[in-house]
C-alpha cells in the first residue's frame, strides 16, 4: 500500500502530460485529404472506373485557420458539411480536444430528397499538426434511371501549420 501511494503523484503526471491540447493554432495550414478506398454500387463500370481515377491522388489545400475556427474547429466542419449537404443534418460524437478527434454527421438530403450522407472522422491533433481517418457513406438516386447508388469511400486528412496568414 506504502509502494501505490509513492506512486500515485507520478500516475497522475504522467497522465496530465499525456493529455493533448484543447485547441490547434490559428495561422496558415496546409490540408492533405488521399482517399485510399472506393465501393460505387449502382453505378456503371464506366462510371466507377472514373471515380476510382482519383484514389490515393493527393487533394491539398492551404487554408487561413482564425482565431475563433481554432478555438472551435469542427464548427467550420459542420457549418461545411451542412452547406454541401443540406439543411438537414445531426452531428454526434462531437470530439476536437485533449488531442483526440472525434465526429461523425448524417444528413437528409435537401427539398424531400431521398440522398442520405454519413460522415465519420477520427484521429488526433497537437497543436500544429493533425490526422484523422475519414470515412464517408452516401447513397441517392441513380442519375442514370431507376435504382440507387450507393458511395463508400475511406481516406486520411493531415494537416499542419506552416506559418501566419497573410496580412490584407
Amino acid at each position: 500500500m506504502k509502494r501505490l501511494r509513492m506512486l500515485l503523484p507520478l500516475i497522475a503526471l504522467v497522465a496530465a502530460c499525456s493529455r493533448g491540447p484543447d485547441r490547434i493554432q490559428h495561422g496558415r495550414w496546409d490540408f492533405e485529404v488521399v482517399m485510399t478506398e472506393l465501393d460505387a454500387t449502382g453505378l456503371s463500370a464506366e462510371q466507377q472506373q472514373q471515380a476510382r481515377a482519383g484514389l490515393n491522388q493527393p487533394q491539398t489545400n492551404r487554408e487561413c485557420v482564425t482565431p475563433d475556427e481554432a478555438a472551435n474547429p469542427l464548427s467550420e466542419i459542420r457549418e461545411q458539411f451542412t452547406r454541401n449537404q443540406g439543411a438537414s443534418c445531426q452531428t454526434t460524437d462531437d470530439v476536437f480536444s485533449g488531442g483526440i478527434i472525434r465526429f461523425r454527421a448524417s444528413c437528409r438530403g435537401s427539398n424531400g430528397s431521398s440522398a442520405r450522407v454519413q460522415l465519420a472522422l477520427e484521429g488526433r491533433f497537437e497543436a500544429i499538426t493533425l490526422i484523422a481517418n475519414v470515412s464517408v457513406t452516401a447513397e441517392g438516386p441513380n442519375p442514370n434511371g431507376s435504382g440507387t447508388v450507393t458511395l463508400r469511400t475511406r481516406g486520411t486528412v493531415r494537416g499542419r501549420r506552416v506559418g501566419d496568414c497573410a496580412r490584407n
